[in-house]
Formats: C-alpha cells, structure tokens, sequence
C-alpha cells in the first residue's frame, strides 16, 4: 500500500491569488520514502478556480514515477 503525507509550510492569499508551498512525501513498499517540494498558484476568479499552475521538484517526481505501480 502507498501511503503518502502532505505538508502545508506556507499559504499566501493576495487578491484574486493564493500560492502555497508544501511537500508531498510518499511511501511505496520496498522503495525509500520520496520527498516532493511543490508550489502551488491558484487565480480565483467570482469563486471559483480560474487556472493552477503547479511546480515540483523534477528530480523527485521523476523517482515518484518511476517506482509507484500503474494501472
């Protein structure tokens, strides 16, 4: 079973704009746990989520999708 964990470390909120910066840790079986450093823009616009741009660490994702099963 993959168990993962996400850490919030900054929320910022300035108009119509959020950014968040956090760390995704996943655990896969038989691998060692993956640290991912992530940010996160999101453009609030009437409520609703206008547009997402998301920014991770590349050599870690790269190792997240190499070791977690697919289908």
């Amino acid at each position: 079973m993959i168990h993962r964990s996400q850490g919030i470390h900054e929320r910022i909120v300035q108009g119509d704009r959020l950014v968040q910066r956090h760390t995704l840790r996943v655990q896969v079986p038989d691998h060692p746990e993956v640290v991912v450093p992530a940010c996160i823009f999101l453009t609030i616009v009437d409520g609703h989520i206008r547009r997402i741009d998301e920014y991770t660490d590349q050599a870690a994702t790269t190792t997240l999708l190499e070791i977690v099963p697919r289908g």
